[in-house]
Parts: C-alpha cells; structure tokens; sequence
C-alpha cells in the first residue's frame, strides 16, 4: 500500500498547490549497500525512518560502518531524484530565476 497521500499538485494555470511539499515529504525510499546486506529507508525531508543490517554484515564494525553511509547516501539521491521529478512535473511552464532549486 501506498503511503503517498492523494493530493492535487498543481492546478490548469500551472501553479502549485500547497500540497506538493506534503507530496514530497510523504515519499519512502530506500538505499542499500553490499547487495542488500544494509538498507537505510528516509522520507522526502532526508530523515531517517529505519536501517535493517543482515547479521552476515555485523562481523566487521568498520565495514558495516561505511555500508550504513554508502545506504544512506543512495536512498538520499533516490530522495533528490524523486523530489526533483515530482517538481519538474508541477512546476512545468512556471519562470523560475536561475539557479533556485526547489523544494525550498
């Protein structure tokens, strides 16, 4: 089941709705390292929501160490990623200044 809330993004002007930040911050992802060894899940505002480490991983503390980081930082481009799709897609036609990046 999802756990992405069904609200309107943008309108036919092309302006957004105050529900796409709440859209972004609902998303789920999840990186992981060494094959699925290490999976840390974040949501859209790059919280920490779990880490599940198979016990074959907890023989080397330094290795698991880095495999947490290597997780953490694939679910946080899956995050970048997915949130600037979902942005491009809502903000399509809309004149945005050089350089801003959005969400905010």
């Amino acid at each position: 089941m999802s756990k992405v809330p069904h609200i309107l993004v943008s309108n036919d002007d092309g302006y957004l709705a105050p529900g796409l930040l709440a859209l972004v911050n609902a998303l789920e992802l999840t990186g992981q390292a060494a094959g699925g060894l290490v999976k840390v899940t974040i949501s859209g505002k790059y919280e920490m929501k779990r880490v599940q480490i198979d016990p074959a991983a907890m023989d080397d503390r330094e290795m698991l160490e880095d495999l947490v980081v290597t997780a953490y930082t694939d679910a946080f481009k899956q995050a970048e990623a997915a949130s600037q799709a979902l942005m491009s897609g809502a903000t399509a036609g809309m004149p945005m200044p050089p350089g801003f990046k959005l969400p905010f």
